[in-house]
């Protein structure tokens, strides 16, 4: 299927919390409720969680994080992260890695939100094993790219194009390629082709955002935003306070804002924004 290199975009504002790795059972609960706060009072057009909703996948922590999205009030998309994958019962691990999430969080791992023109689709990329020592390490199914990419191409030509993750499917910079997904060139191959907008991420803890230049195939190359997410509201903090980015896409405009929130602050606080501009090609 052959697509203009550039969109028209007629949308209004359209603003995405990303939040990740909020680690129930871990949880700092002055920023959990200082979080609470913040997204009532900006009333974000849809609240995405890239995984890691608990810290050991235990029902009492699946369910405080259910109780945790059920007060936000806004529309959700929610995937599971390596946390969520029960560890210390083996049977349930393999047998049934997701099944406390799709009970208690969603029933539905690879969850699909259209509204307007938007549409934001969800892979899991955490698994019960990966072929590593490292099974905190995830991987991206050849198939379940396919399935997104399908349902970007069905989409409005003029819509903006999400996928949600768990764990980076590009190197983060200063850490590389160490906790990229498996078989994520290949996926991206297939989301390149398919003009996906942004890629929302989380798993390492650190707040990043910038633009990746992805193969798209007989199209020629499409450039899109890639936006990292910090711990939201644990206390297993890697070097930077708690955050979440507040994504708000207006035409061909973008900015990414970090909102950080550290401990004797009363509420969360706009941290480092960049800005993105769609043109020919995509996003730069």
């Amino acid at each position: 299927m052959t697509r203009p290199m550039t969109r028209p975009v007629t949308r209004p504002m359209t603003r995405i919390a990303h939040l990740s790795d909020l680690h129930f059972g871990r949880v700092d609960d002055r920023a959990v409720g200082a979080l609470v706060e913040d997204l009532r009072a900006l009333a974000p057009d849809l609240v995405v969680v890239s995984g890691d909703l608990t810290q050991r996948a235990r029902r009492k922590q699946f369910r405080e994080a259910r109780a945790f999205l059920d007060s936000l009030e806004r529309p959700l998309l929610v995937v599971p992260g390596n946390h969520d994958v029960p560890w210390h019962i083996l049977p349930g691990r393999f047998l049934g890695p997701h099944g406390r999430f799709r009970r208690i969080i969603s029933p539905d791992t690879r969850p699909i939100y259209r509204e307007g023109d938007l549409i934001v689709a969800g892979l899991p990329t955490s698994r019960a094993a990966v072929a590593h020592w490292n099974w905190s390490l995830g991987r991206i199914s050849t198939s379940g790219a396919q399935r997104v990419a399908q349902a970007f191409h069905h989409h409005s030509e003029a819509g903006l194009r999400i996928l949600v993750t768990h764990h980076p499917l590009v190197p983060m910079e200063g850490v590389g390629h160490r906790h990229v997904a498996f078989n994520a060139k290949r996926a991206l191959a297939i989301l390149g082709a398919a003009r996906v907008d942004v890629l929302l991420a989380g798993h390492v803890h650190r707040s990043q955002s910038g633009c990746v230049t992805l193969p798209g195939g007989a199209q020629g190359d499409w450039h899109c935003v890639t936006a990292q997410a910090a711990s939201a509201v644990s206390t297993r903090l890697r070097g930077e306070p708690n955050g979440y980015n507040l994504i708000e896409v207006e035409g061909t405009s973008m900015a990414v804002q970090t909102r950080i929130w550290e401990p004797g602050e009363a509420a969360f606080r706009e941290g480092e924004v960049k800005r993105y501009r769609r043109g020919n090609g995509g996003w730069g």
